[in-house]
């Protein structure tokens, strides 16, 4: 493994560590809470990182044992009401962490093996995929991070704020 490599996998690590870090600060009667309209509350990012985790880790392990996969299109659904965020969390954990099991054990023809992607990515390398992996949470961990502040706020702050966000 080269050192770009260990980084990508210090940074996965890193990315499930900071996902489950934010997730757990906020206050259970707050993960349904919309703060802007049109965003996702916390549960919404949650489902969507576990969902999507383990989407990216059947891509990743079908390339590897087949060479050329491609699963089938991930259907957005809403979160289950009656499942915790913690349930949620807990399979977005186990997704990444068999996701980082693999990634860890790879050689370096198979960090370098290229798939294609069935969207607007084309062909791409594992290493590549492990980059989206990052990319993706980062995207969350932003979204995440914002509703954080934004609990924080009073509600004299927060009716201030909202109308101006975009700009801040």
């Amino acid at each position: 493994m080269n050192g770009h490599q260990e980084s990508l996998t210090r940074t996965l690590r890193a990315g499930l560590a900071e996902v489950v870090g934010v997730v757990q600060a906020f206050p259970a009667e707050s993960v349904d809470r919309m703060l802007r309209p049109g965003e996702w509350p916390v549960r919404r990012h949650v489902h969507h990182l576990r969902q999507i985790e383990g989407r990216y880790l059947e891509r990743l392990e079908g390339v590897l044992t087949q060479g050329a996969y491609v699963p089938s299109q991930v259907e957005h659904a809403p979160p289950p009401e009656a499942e915790s965020v913690d349930e949620m969390l807990a399979g977005f954990i186990a997704a990444r962490t068999r996701a980082l099991a693999v990634f860890e054990a790879l050689d370096d023809d198979q960090w370098e093996q290229v798939f294609t992607h069935p969207t607007v990515w084309g062909e791409v390398t594992v290493e590549w995929w492990a980059e989206r992996f990052i990319q993706h949470t980062a995207e969350h961990l932003q979204g995440l991070w914002m509703l954080k502040q934004l609990l924080g706020l009073s509600p004299e702050a927060y009716e201030r704020v909202i109308p101006n966000i975009d700009r801040l």
